[in-house]
């Protein structure tokens, strides 16, 4: 204790001179630094420890004071003191993380020995005489303390200095440093050397710190230091760590190339040799960041660095351990970098380069570590050796004139609304497709990230007007963005059930001037004039279906009903026929199957296999068997006339195939596929179209073959898939429906495909001749069950907009009574395709009146590739629609208003992403165009309609989609606390800011696949504009959830080890109506008194901010003894009562959750009038 009050009076000694440094000062402050330096540098580790402990703590500010003395003091011998110390504060010295781990490894080794003996002992095991058991004997730590209390002390000292902005301080006695060096002083070197050691710890932890590097002029400065210190192993390290720093920003690395990095980085490598040091990662990861710069590629090329990386390289096998990984993993990026660029290629591609990768591929150990390193191996030969464009044209041959839309001509007809409003929407692409490369940049333009959904120019934009009305405004609602009135009273007719007959008849008489003023309009007063028919229907309950495509006497049967709805579907390249599968249903078999284990061998072989074709490009056969180009090359302009059929019956009786080659198509709603190239007697290689519009953007396909033979397998490779990674590697199978084993009595998709793999390959994407990032194959073999066999092969269970249409009719015909259902078109797509809205609710009743209920928003499909969600809301539809007790507890407590497929031209025409403006729809909810974006337009106008117009904002809106990185199910919410504007936690209501945990409490409880772990409630600067963020934000519904369903599989919970089938798509939609009956019920702290298969949830707890895990913890105890009401009480006073269970200044639990869990149950079997 008096040690620790040594430093501590030495502190306070200095705090008073750090105001004053005056020069009768500077002996007096010479020596109390000194000395504190000492107690750092001693041999006493209890002194140095508890010194340490001093310097660490947060609220006294010491680390401060020691920064503004350096900074004010100007004597050299203060500096080096104040430098070393701050060194020994901040920094880690070298080899003390070798040490520790080493201890550790010793402590282990004598624990295991000793219960080695104590078994002995237990089980009376007589031992020889010669034979003695003994502890190993080794010597206690030199530090007490414990290494995780110390690491976390040093971190938060380190975050604290940054957040004071100290780093400006030290970057400016780094220049006064380099002033001074000219004055021959002997204590410049050590100064120097303190500095830069205490300036590359604190660069790794400070997001801007290559701005403020660039703002304060040291960029070059470091490089140059590096540049004369080469050869000074006591400074490098330290330079070497500030470099790699400054390699991560583009415009320093600009910088740096203009400054002839790359021959310093030559330099630096040939010094170093070909050991594995810590100092050789530090370079190679340096050169790795700045190979993402074009410049530096080039330059890179010419200095020869190419063969160094490759030499040091083909001694990998000499390396050990991670380092080894580390260091092959930097070359090869390196490398896959240069290829970008052709003369990079063509250094690669020289016989000496080739085979040391060579000799990497066919000696590689067969280890799960090293796979990725194969794998880029395989991809640098196949760019360096034969790299290549895609055989298809540039452009899609699915093209929808936008020309006339923009400009307005004709397109209001239509539309069923009108709106003189025009929102303003850039028609500019929108990237949303997820890619792991850097494009290469130029000097002063950034480079390529890895996102979800990457934006392009035009959201950055829309973002920053909106962070711009964020800072601006402390409401939810954005007033700039609120529309008028009077044109909120359009969507009158879509809210009949709200109001009683005459008080709807008064409401739209008022309006209807305004209404049908605008001169062109389709809207008609009888749209708006309710009947007695409808409102005895709204009374009694009954069903009243008004899409204009399902107004036509339909027939009986489901397959004609179906045929006669799709031959009415207008689409950009006209269909040829209705696929089988959706005829029939479009269900799958529905029995268990298990994920796909990916055999590692297997895809080693693919890699080797997709080298050895770019090595012999003329032993691949190269036949085209079909392309959708040349089928589509006539008139664009005009859809099929006439009724569409299916002839897939009659091809199973023709038996006068050859099995030569198969047969494809694609032309069909939803269908895609664009070219086809026979590589080998039973191989194919097959490229998906893009979006409408674009060119990129592949992942969905669906397409039918036909024409095979059962006796042996068929190898499809989808060479055009541009995600990173896929499910494909983790367990998935694409889908297959046979029409002759559903013609056998077993009808439904099923899991198909062995030997799956997903790679890169040598195909490359250019644009304006640059290439930009090349592309990925996703193989599988396939087979058939039967010969002269018609199969359907696709990405997901697909799910059309005419089997929709279908289902909507269906349900309209057959509904339970008392069930108020309305189904009517909420606009026309692009293409003239009707929007439709559902409405959902029970009978009216004098004590339970429609207009008193609350309304739940439910939206899907939005991204078309997504057919996931689309069966999601059918089981969705179907309990709502059902006879149960739980669907009729939510019908007579809710309103639903259901937009069951937003994007229906992206659905048809096949699309993954997008619809026919090339944009991500789920990006422009923000400011969607009543032009461009219909149908986003106007399911935004329904929920601001209900916000302003009604007064009944939404008590929950949820978006479905489907996720192709992750597995399970799991919701994404808002949290204001974890938003990225700061504005967004200071609006929160102080008595209930955890509303939104609630639904996804219930989801846990009744939905076995609902995964707690993968849910994330951030609210995150570049998902501003997604559906999700705008109805929270612009629209105020609290609830506002996106639905995420995987499209691979389970990984826990009782299907854990299966993949998804349609039956537990919609078992997830049926689960939802359960936990939405039970929402009222369900408190927040409910979650936390759950437990999951492990006996608790911590994952997701951990999700949360500190605060509110302290609340709940302690709302869990209050809950138990009933005796504080989270109604009544604030909850601080919940705090209060249990804060001696937690720290007082890091709210960190002082047990764990589960102990706490094990409190609250304990306190509640002693106190009477428990309420648990």
């Amino acid at each position: 204790m008096s040690e620790e009050a040594t430093a501590e009076s030495l502190l306070e000694r200095l705090r008073p001179l750090s105001h004053r440094p005056a020069a009768e000062n500077i002996t007096l402050i010479r020596s109390l630094t000194t000395k504190l330096h000492a107690r750092l540098t001693g041999q006493d580790l209890n002194v140095r420890q508890s010194t340490l402990d001093t310097l660490w703590k947060l609220d006294t500010g010491n680390i401060s004071l020691l920064i503004v003395l350096l900074e004010s003091c100007r004597d050299s011998g203060v500096g080096v003191n104040l430098a070393g110390i701050l060194r020994e504060t901040i920094c880690l010295k070298s080899g003390k993380g070798k040490a520790n781990k080493a201890r550790r490894k010793a402590v282990k080794k004598k624990s295991s020995v000793d219960i080695s003996t104590e078994k002995c002992h237990e089980i009376n095991v007589k031992l020889p005489n010669s034979v003695v058991l003994s502890p190993v004997e080794i010597k206690p730590s030199k530090n007490p303390i414990n290494d995780k209390k110390v690491s976390t002390a040093r971190q938060a000292a380190i975050l604290q200095t940054i957040e004071q902005n100290s780093i400006i301080t030290i970057i400016r006695v780094l220049l006064q440093i380099q002033s001074k060096k000219e004055t021959n002083d002997v204590n410049v070197e050590s100064y120097l050397y303190d500095i830069l050691w205490v300036l590359s710890q604190l660069s790794q932890k400070d997001p801007k710190f290559c701005i403020k590097a660039r703002m304060l002029g040291i960029v070059k400065l470091i490089h140059n230091l590096l540049r004369i210190n080469i050869n000074n192993n006591k400074i490098i390290f330290p330079l070497l760590n500030l470099m790699k720093q400054l390699s991560k920003h583009p415009i320093t690395t600009a910088i740096l190339a203009r400054d002839g990095v790359i021959v310093t980085y030559e330099k630096v490598l040939i010094s170093l040799g070909f050991l594995p040091t810590a100092r050789m990662r530090l370079c190679l990861d340096s050169i790795n960041y700045f190979s993402r710069n074009k410049t530096c590629c080039i330059q890179l090329v010419k200095a020869g660095v190419i063969h160094i990386l490759l030499r040091v390289f083909d001694r990998w096998d000499k390396y050990e351990g991670k380092m080894r990984i580390k260091l092959c993993t930097h070359i090869l990026q390196t490398l896959y970098h240069i290829c970008i660029i052709k003369s990079g290629r063509r250094t690669i591609a020289i016989k000496k380069h080739v085979q040391i990768l060579q000799r990497f591929c066919h000696s590689c150990p067969d280890e799960d570590i090293f796979d990725r390193l194969l794998g880029k191996v395989c991809s640098i030969l196949c760019l360096c050796i034969n790299s290549k464009t895609l055989p298809v044209s540039s452009s899609s041959p699915a093209t929808f004139c936008l020309t006339k839309i923009s400009s307005g001509d004709s397109f209001y007809d239509n539309l069923d609304y009108k709106t003189d409003d025009f929102a303003g929407s850039s028609s500019e692409e929108e990237t949303a497709i997820e890619d792991d490369e850097h494009i290469l940049s130029k000097d002063n333009s950034d480079t390529g990230t890895d996102s979800d959904c990457a934006q392009d120019e035009s959201f950055e934009k829309e973002s920053k007007n909106c962070t711009d009305l964020l800072t601006n405004s402390s409401n939810f609602i954005f007033q700039s963005l609120m529309r008028d009135f009077e044109e909120l009273k359009r969507y009158n007719h879509l809210f009949k059930e709200f109001t009683r007959l005459q008080k709807q008849l008064r409401l739209i008489r008022g309006s209807k001037a305004n209404i049908l003023e605008d001169s062109g309009s389709n809207i008609s007063s009888s749209d708006f004039n309710i009947s007695k028919t409808e409102h005895s229907n709204l009374i009694q309950g009954n069903s009243i279906c008004s899409l204009k495509i399902l107004r036509d006497p339909l027939p009986s049967n489901t397959q004609e009903i179906y045929i006669n709805v799709a031959s009415k579907v207008k689409s950009i390249i006209p269909f040829v026929k209705v696929a089988y599968p959706n005829l029939c249903g479009g269900d799958a078999f529905n029995k268990p199957e298990y994920l796909n284990y990916v055999e590692r061998s297997t895809c080693r072989k693919k890699l080797i296999s997709c080298v050895e074709r770019a090595i012999n490009p003329d032993s691949v056969m190269n036949e085209v068997v079909y392309d959708l180009d040349s089928l589509c090359s006539g008139d664009m302009s005009k859809s099929s006339d006439g009724i569409l059929s299916n002839c897939d019956l009659q091809k199973l009786t023709n038996h006068q195939y050859l099995y030569k080659k198969l047969d494809f198509e694609s032309r069909f709603e939803s269908g895609n596929l664009r070219k086809v190239i026979q590589t080998g007697p039973r191989e194919y290689d097959l490229i998906l179209m893009p979006d409408v519009n674009s060119t990129k953007r592949h992942l969905w396909f669906y397409f039918e073959v036909s024409n095979m033979s059962s006796n042996g397998s068929y190898v499809f490779n989808i060479v055009n898939c541009e995600k990173s990674d896929s499910q494909f590697n983790f367990g998935m199978k694409p889908v297959m429906y046979s029409v002759k084993e559903a013609t056998l009595g077993r009808p439904g998709w099923v899991r198909a495909g062995s030997d799956i793999c997903y790679y890169r390959n040598s195909y490359q994407c250019y644009k304006n001749k640059v290439p930009t990032k090349s592309y990925l194959t996703v193989t599988f073999t396939i087979d058939f069950p039967h010969s002269n066999d018609v199969c359907y092969l696709a990405y997901h269970f697909p799910y059309t907009y005419s089997q929709m249409m279908t289902k909507i009719w269906l349900w309209s015909q057959n509904l339970p009574p008392n069930v108020y259902f309305r189904a009517e078109p909420l606009c026309s797509s692009l293409n003239n395709n009707e929007v439709p809205l559902l409405t959902i609710t029970g009978q009216e009743t004098i004590n339970n009146p429609i207009q008193d209920r609350e309304i739940i928003f439910l939206t899907s499909r939005v991204h078309p590739g997504e057919s996931n969600a689309s069966w999601v809301m059918e089981g969705t539809l179907k309990q709502l629609l059902d006879n149960s007790s739980t669907s009729e507890i939510l019908r007579l407590s809710y309103v639903f208003k259901i937009v069951p497929m937003l994007n229906v031209e992206g659905v048809i025409n096949g699309c993954y992403r997008c619809g026919l403006t090339n944009e991500d729809l789920n990006r422009r909810w923000s400011r969607p165009s009543p032009i461009l974006h219909p149908d986003i337009y106007h399911t935004k106008g329904l929920l601001e309609y209900m916000s302003r117009a009604l007064k009944k904002p939404a008590s929950v809106y949820c978006d479905f989609h489907g996720h192709s990185r992750k597995k399970n199910v799991f919701l994404y919410g808002c949290s204001p606390q974890q938003s990225w504007c700061s504005k967004d936690a200071e609006m929160t209501q102080p008595d209930g800011p955890l509303n939104y945990l609630c639904l996804p409490a219930a989801m846990h409880h009744c939905c076995p696949s609902f995964s707690l772990g993968s849910c994330s409630f951030k609210i995150e600067r570049e998902r501003e504009a997604t559906a999700r963020v705008t109805v929270w934000r612009q629209l105020g519904v609290q609830l506002s959830y996106t639905l995420e369903t995987s499209f691979c599989g389970f990984d826990q919970g009782p299907y854990k080890g299966l993949q998804l089938n349609t039956g537990h798509l919609k078992e997830i939609g049926k689960d939802l109506c359960t936990a939405l009956a039970t929402l009222k019920e369900t408190s927040p702290a409910d979650l936390y008194l759950t437990t999951d298969e492990n006996g608790y949830n911590p994952h997701f707890l951990n999700g949360l901010p500190k605060y509110y895990k302290t609340i709940f913890s302690a709302r869990i105890l209050a809950k138990s003894i009933n005796i504080l009401s989270v109604c009544q009480y604030p909850f601080y006073a919940s705090c209060d009562m249990f804060k001696h269970l937690f720290e007082p200044v890091t709210e960190i639990p002082t047990v764990s959750w589960k102990s706490i869990l094990s409190i609250s149950r304990l306190i509640a079997c002693h106190v009477p009038n428990v309420n648990d």
